[in-house]
């Protein structure tokens, strides 16, 4: 219940609940979602059967005149046919990147509700892989990302070669002065990976240097004989998962910045929408008085920042520049119940904020 149904399948289709019109993907969003209640209270009947009563009087007899007088008198029924084994793996396995994702944003301090350019899945798992294919759109959405790539390997990944000690001193002996060497300067050259590469590819690896009389040795090492240190790109974090890891691009360029910002402003109308106890389908207009800067970030966000909060007007402006702004221009389909819109100051990323809402009918 918590979970899979209220943390999980709720938030997915919250989208697809929003659309106004009788949308077949909306109503297919309600349908699974009643069909999942009406399952559950029947399940729940035995061991909550005063609360399952209420909610099957209310969800299912109200509904469905041809439903059996109480759910303690109906049946223990389903249709195995509908169960999709292969979807729930796929989709176990999203649910899995996606929170690797959430755990990535934790550790760079990067918001949920900014977005990202691109996050990477790396798995040798075919069966993973081909989930994320199937399932990108719900990634890209709880995700909040532009871009899924997958990849068998994480391309951009720094390797940083280091001598193992244990197999090369007592092979080594007073020679081992001679590699420690080399792979300290190969730490200052990042020429890791093409050691990896030729250890990968031939087995073995040359070093060459001088030993402490001057004469010119070749070492030959193996597999066995490098360790690998890794290293991230500066905005690049990442999280591992059952079926790999997750790597985050957290650049912020000047389009995530926009939006981010948008989604920053968003939220603070949406808690003055909770103060001013609004229907959730309640239309607003909104007033955005702020400096010149954010104003240029946010306003480039107009439509979104409209459909999220449902503003049928919204007026950005900085400073004096717009005295004369005002929510007049739909002073006729103000509510006669608020006689002024409801203003509060806010900082967003140290860019003062004063936003204004008023219900519209």
């Amino acid at each position: 219940i918590l979970e899979d149904l209220s943390r999980w399948y709720v938030r997915l289709i919250r989208g697809r609940t929003w659309v106004e019109s009788d949308d077949p993907d909306k109503l297919g969003a309600y349908y699974s979602l009643y069909t999942t209640l009406n399952t559950l209270i029947h399940l729940m009947a035995p061991i909550t059967p005063h609360l399952s009563e209420e909610v099957y009087e209310n969800l299912v007899k109200n509904l469905n005149a041809e439903a059996v007088e109480s759910i303690h008198m109906d049946d223990w029924m389903y249709d195995e046919s509908l169960i999709d084994n292969e979807l729930e793996a796929k989709m176990d396995n999203v649910r899995d990147v996606i929170e690797a994702s959430a755990r990535a944003r934790d550790v760079a301090r990067y918001k949920l509700r900014w977005p990202v350019s691109d996050i990477t899945v790396v798995s040798q798992d075919d069966e993973v892989l081909e989930s994320i294919s199937s399932l990108e759109d719900i990634i890209k959405d709880q995700s909040n990302t532009k871009e899924v790539i997958t990849a068998t390997e994480f391309e951009n990944l720094t390797f940083i070669a280091k001598p193992n000690l244990k197999t090369l001193g007592p092979r080594l002996k007073g020679d081992m002065g001679i590699v420690q060497k080399f792979f300290a300067q190969a730490k200052a050259d990042g020429t890791g990976n093409s050691i990896k590469d030729s250890l990968d590819s031939t087995g073995k690896y040359v070093v060459r240097g001088e030993d402490r009389e001057g004469i010119l040795k070749e070492i030959e090492l193996s597999a066995d004989d490098v360790l690998y240190e890794t290293e991230l790109p500066d905005d690049v974090v990442s999280a591992e998962f059952a079926g790999g890891n997750v790597f985050v691009n957290t650049k912020i360029t000047p389009e995530i910045l926009s939006e981010a910002m948008a989604r920053e402003l968003i939220r603070r109308i949406q808690d003055m929408r909770k103060d001013m106890d609004l229907d959730v389908e309640a239309n607003v207009g909104v007033m955005v008085n702020t400096n010149a800067e954010f104003k240029e970030l946010v306003e480039k966000q107009s439509d979104l920042i409209s459909e999220e909060v449902r503003a049928k007007s919204l007026v950005i402006f900085d400073g004096e520049a717009c005295e004369v702004c005002t929510l007049k221009g739909t002073e006729e389909n103000v509510d006669e119940d608020i006689s002024v819109e409801y203003s509060k100051e806010w900082i967003i990323e140290d860019n003062k904020v004063i936003i204004s809402v008023v219900k519209l009918i």
